[in-house]
């Protein structure tokens, strides 16, 4: 009689409730921090693939750039080098055929400000 008084009171049944959701708290944050590691090591081993990667391409890089022709081809492009059987020719913008007429100071001083401005945009068209 004495135990069912126990198991039939208020507080031991509060007592009960009390456990039961300090374990189930309990269990959710357990639950909520491996998901979240497991994540976490996802998204670290997508960053290791992706280094990985670029290891690998940058090692091809080298390994072109250290090659003779990769060398002189640098040279040439950076240091203007040539080797010494080699000529090198150089194309120049054509000249200008059409270039306007410049004025006299004299008439300048005739057309006054205004002409100035205008001897001053043909310049430039």
């Amino acid at each position: 009689m004495n135990e069912k008084k126990v198991k039939n009171s208020i507080l031991f049944n509060v007592f009960l409730l009390a456990l039961v959701f300090l374990v189930g708290y309990g269990s959710f944050r357990a639950v909520r921090q491996a998901t979240n590691l497991k994540k976490e090591s996802q998204e670290d081993k997508q960053k290791i693939d992706d280094l990985l990667r670029q290891k690998g391409e940058l090692e091809e890089k080298i390994a072109e750039l250290q090659t003779r022709e990769s060398l002189e081809r640098t040279a040439k492009e950076n240091l203007n080098l040539k080797n010494p059987d080699e000529n090198v020719v150089v194309v120049l913008p054509p000249e200008r055929q059409n270039a306007p007429a410049t004025s006299s100071p004299e008439e300048t001083r005739k057309n006054g400000w205004w002409g100035s401005v205008k001897e001053f945009f043909k310049k430039i068209f």
